[in-house]
């Protein structure tokens, strides 16, 4: 008689351990086994910095930015071609932030104070034609130039031909961590004469700050006409207009467009000008986060998924899919590439086009799920194709990782990493986290790349129609010692050491229905053989 495991496949919580598939786990813990043998995961490679929770990779490896925020964010760099400010945007706890040599500075720029405007010279009126109505607006322009949306217009002024006006800019200040150094404007626009007060042109612009700037052009001397009109700033920390709080899930779109949310709001900026950030979509229920899919943006809430889809982010038109899948975690949705990944309360969900369907449902049941793995709490990324996801408080150090594509591979736990932050460096192909260590600190580290972990992989339980012993016991592996534990009738029998390939003599004196193989170790295992006489195993 002869046990021979020799395929080795991950686990499945809702099967129970005896109708298991032959090669399937009980337990898989740390395992890998895409080779065709049982070998263990690697650990963090530690990168030899101390960090704190973030990281972020701008364009390459040689211009990779390292931040240290304690809290998660999404960043979004390299959106403008050739920029040399070499600024990137992100999400933050108290307003988001476009970020340039180290220095943070708020997203976007505010709709300046109208301006007072005294009239110096009426100029000519005596004919009619010369007559004209006009307005103002004004603007901010950042020190890189960035333009923000226009105040509140201006009183009408009625003036003739060569008419002066002096606008006082003495209360067009503004307050708060926005780039306004050298090089910084104020700009000046008018309405013109037959479009009906509504359309602004350039008069002119001044450097801020200024207390007065005098206009006077005729309107003929107009120039290009203001753009920004809705060019309003990401959600920030003003709470009266933005109660549910400051923008998150920051995604970028095909096309330059940057999206996020705040409460049951998306809003879309406008192409290539992250700081502005004119379109908005409410949708039903509040949104715990985006992600972008080959259909368009999909918009995961507390309730059903909402998919984003148009060309444009004025044309976006949204679709409620038919799928009762709320997301329990904006951490947990990962883009895999072809199709997303997030955490539900009912279990892992893969969205593809226009479609949302539970994924792990036939490995793990709803009750461990909910009771084991917190969906609440997870934290994933994409490895190699695989979902790799963390739960419960980092010092835990618990996490598993799902492959849509392993079948009876799909599954293993993760056991003794405590990772919070990842990015991936496609240069070096290095997937970076943020993990506490031994002595847990919070470090910089490289997924994948450390030493083996020590993994546990534990058999179904083999029934057999009658009392049985084994006697004979051999191990192949790449390296020794390999340690085997044999678990008879749910009672712990032997624990040996192995340390080579030759055959081994167990311990007698009982029999067992139910027969369970635990292997441990850091090297590759390729099978194991328990039989009651040496001539099955030789």
């Amino acid at each position: 008689m002869l046990l021979s495991l020799e395929n080795f496949a991950g686990r499945a919580p809702a099967i129970d351990d005896k109708k298991l598939a032959d090669n399937m786990a009980s337990i898989a813990r740390n395992c890998r086994f895409d080779a065709g043998v049982l070998r263990p995961l690697n650990d963090v490679l530690d990168d030899g910095a101390a960090l704190s929770q973030s990281a972020f990779l701008y364009r390459d490896r040689a211009s990779m930015i390292w931040t240290t925020e304690s809290s998660y964010h999404q960043a979004v760099g390299g959106l403008i071609p050739t920029d040399q400010h070499r600024r990137y945007f992100l999400t933050a706890q108290s307003y988001p932030q476009v970020k340039s040599s180290g220095t943070f500075f708020r997203l976007g720029l505010p709709r300046p104070a109208k301006p007072v405007l005294n009239v110096t010279d009426y100029g000519d009126g005596a004919s009619i034609l010369n007559v004209r109505s006009q307005r103002y607006v004004v603007t901010f322009v950042d020190a890189w130039g960035t333009e923000g949306p226009p105040s509140a217009p201006t009183d009408v002024v009625e003036v003739g031909k060569d008419a002066v006006i002096e606008l006082d800019l003495s209360g067009v200040t503004i307050s708060g961590q926005y780039n306004m150094g050298a090089g910084s404007l104020i700009r000046i626009y008018r309405t013109n004469t037959g479009n009906n007060g509504t359309l602004f042109q350039y008069v002119g612009e001044t450097a801020y700050p200024a207390t007065t700037f005098v206009d006077d052009l005729n309107p003929n001397e107009l120039q290009e006409a203001l753009i920004t009109q809705e060019w309003d700033a990401a959600p920030d920390d003003n709470a009266s207009l933005f109660p549910d709080g400051p923008l998150q899930s920051l995604v970028e779109l095909p096309g330059g467009v940057l999206a996020g949310h705040t409460g049951n709001t998306v809003f879309f900026s406008e192409p290539y000008v992250p700081t502005a950030w004119p379109y908005y979509h409410a949708v039903s229920a509040p949104i715990v986060g985006l992600v972008v899919v080959q259909a368009g943006l999909l918009c995961l809430t507390t309730k059903r998924p909402v998919l984003f889809v148009g060309s444009h982010p004025s044309a976006m038109a949204p679709v409620q899919l038919e799928a009762n899948y709320p997301c329990s975690s904006q951490r947990s949705i990962v883009d895999m590439g072809d199709f997303a990944v997030f955490a539900s309360p009912d279990g892992l969900c893969v969205a593809s086009g226009n479609q949302v369907n539970l994924i792990a449902s036939e490995f793990i049941d709803k009750e461990t799920w909910e009771t084991v793995y917190q969906p609440e709490t997870i934290r994933a990324f994409e490895y190699e194709g695989k979902y790799v996801a963390f739960y419960g408080d980092p010092a835990e150090r618990k996490g598993f990782i799902f492959d849509a594509s392993g079948g009876q591979n799909a599954l293993t736990d993760l056991d003794g990493l405590a990772v919070d932050g990842h990015f991936y460096d496609p240069v070096e192909d290095y997937h970076y986290v943020s993990y506490r260590n031994a002595s847990n600190q919070w470090r910089r580290g490289v997924f994948g790349r450390g030493p083996a972990l020590a993994y546990t992989w534990r058999s179904k339980e083999f029934l057999h129609p009658d009392p049985v012993s084994y006697s004979c016991l051999r191990v192949e592996a790449r390296g020794y010692p390999v340690r085997i534990t044999l678990i008879a009738d749910g009672i712990t029998r032997q624990v040996i050491d192995v340390p080579d390939n030759r055959p081994l003599r167990l311990a007698r004196g009982f029999k067992a229905k139910v027969w369970q193989v635990q292997i441990e170790g850091t090297e590759s295992v390729s099978g194991v053989f328990l039989a009651d006489s040496m001539a099955e195993i030789v």
